[in-house]
Parts: structure tokens; C-alpha cells; sequence
């Protein structure tokens, strides 16, 4: 089975509760659609993440489909405009997409994760450590990665605990690294 196989282990979970979601959607509106669609969005759709993100989602997708005792079958939509990533994000919720998953690139996540939030769908597996997935609270996003911050504070506590370092130096790329995410490391290094 794809969930028991696919390397990218961290999709799994979502991958399951966005299949678990769409059987309960196909199951109760089997009558009316004949199909539940799901938007993907990135910053760079050819980059090696997207692809393989891609890729395995459309195979638990196939899978589903030709497992699933529904009479529907799910999709996966990208935006087929152009722009900027919101106006591409809002194109999918207008094609009638119930919810995004696994989207990667900030400004793409950040995007479709305003879109998520004003459509009212959800949106499953971001990957992205930025803060603003999660500072305020957002009820309907489902990130796949702990905060950037988490992260970093765990490599400190691991570099003085298990390596006995004591002296460490932060280093991060301008405009990646959430600037929140960065004090906090800095802090923990101190």
C-alpha cells in the first residue's frame, strides 16, 4: 500500500486525514459529485520537494480512488493562472477545491494558507517552520514540520547536551528564516 511504502514518511498523516476527509465527503454527497478536488500550490512547482510532494500525493490519491467503494473519486488541482501566489491561491477556491494540501514555498504556504482561512477549508501539510502558520492560532491549518524555532532550540539543546559545545554561532539566510524563529535561537544559544 502507498501509505506503508512512499519515503517521505511525514506525509503520511496528513495524507490519511485528507483521504479519511474526502471518504467522508464522497460518502455523503456520492449523489451530487463525482468528484472532491484538492489544490496544490508552490513557489517553484519544478523544484525536486514539489515534484516528489506532488507525486506522492497524486499516488495516495490513485490509490484511494481504486480502493474506495465510492462512487466519486478525489483530485488534485494546481492553479492554472498566473500572478502572484494569493490571486493563484484564490483561482483553486473559485474552481471549487474543498481544501489544499501540501504546499510548499512561503509564499506560497502563506497564501493559500489566507485563502484556506477566508474560503473555510482546510488546509493539510505545509511544509514550512514559519511562525505565521502558527501565531495567531489558525484552526484549519495542519502543518507537517514544528516551528522553526522548535527546531532550532532542539539543535542547541542537542550541540550542548549530547556534542558538549558550548559556543555556537547562528547562522541563517535573510528573508528564508522567520526573524521571530531567529531570536529565539539566538536566545537559547546565550
Amino acid at each position: 500500500s502507498f501509505f506503508r511504502s512512499y519515503p517521505c514518511k511525514k506525509l503520511v498523516i496528513p495524507m490519511a486525514i485528507t483521504c479519511f476527509v474526502a471518504y467522508i465527503l464522497l460518502s455523503v454527497l456520492a449523489v451530487q459529485v463525482s468528484s472532491v478536488s484538492f489544490g496544490v500550490l508552490h513557489d517553484d512547482p519544478s523544484s525536486f520537494l514539489a515534484t516528489e510532494i506532488e507525486l506522492g500525493i497524486r499516488a495516495a490519491f490513485s490509490e484511494f480512488n481504486s480502493l474506495s467503494p465510492c462512487n466519486g473519486n478525489l483530485e488534485l488541482r494546481n492553479s492554472s493562472g498566473s500572478g502572484n501566489a494569493s490571486s493563484q491561491a484564490e483561482d483553486l477556491l473559485t474552481l471549487g477545491v474543498v481544501g489544499f494540501v501540501g504546499c510548499t514555498g512561503n509564499e506560497a504556504i502563506q497564501a493559500t494558507a489566507q485563502a484556506a482561512q477566508s474560503g473555510g477549508v482546510p488546509f493539510y501539510g505545509p511544509v514550512s517552520g514559519r511562525s505565521a502558520l502558527r501565531q495567531p492560532f489558525l484552526p484549519n491549518v495542519f502543518p507537517i514540520r514544528g516551528s522553526q524555532a522548535d527546531e532550532g532550540i532542539a539543535v542547541v539543546q542537542q550541540l550542548r547536551v549530547v556534542q558538549g559545545l558550548q559556543l555556537l554561532a547562528v547562522f541563517y539566510e535573510q528573508g528564508y528564516a522567520d526573524p521571530s524563529a531567529v531570536d529565539t535561537i539566538v536566545q537559547a544559544c546565550n
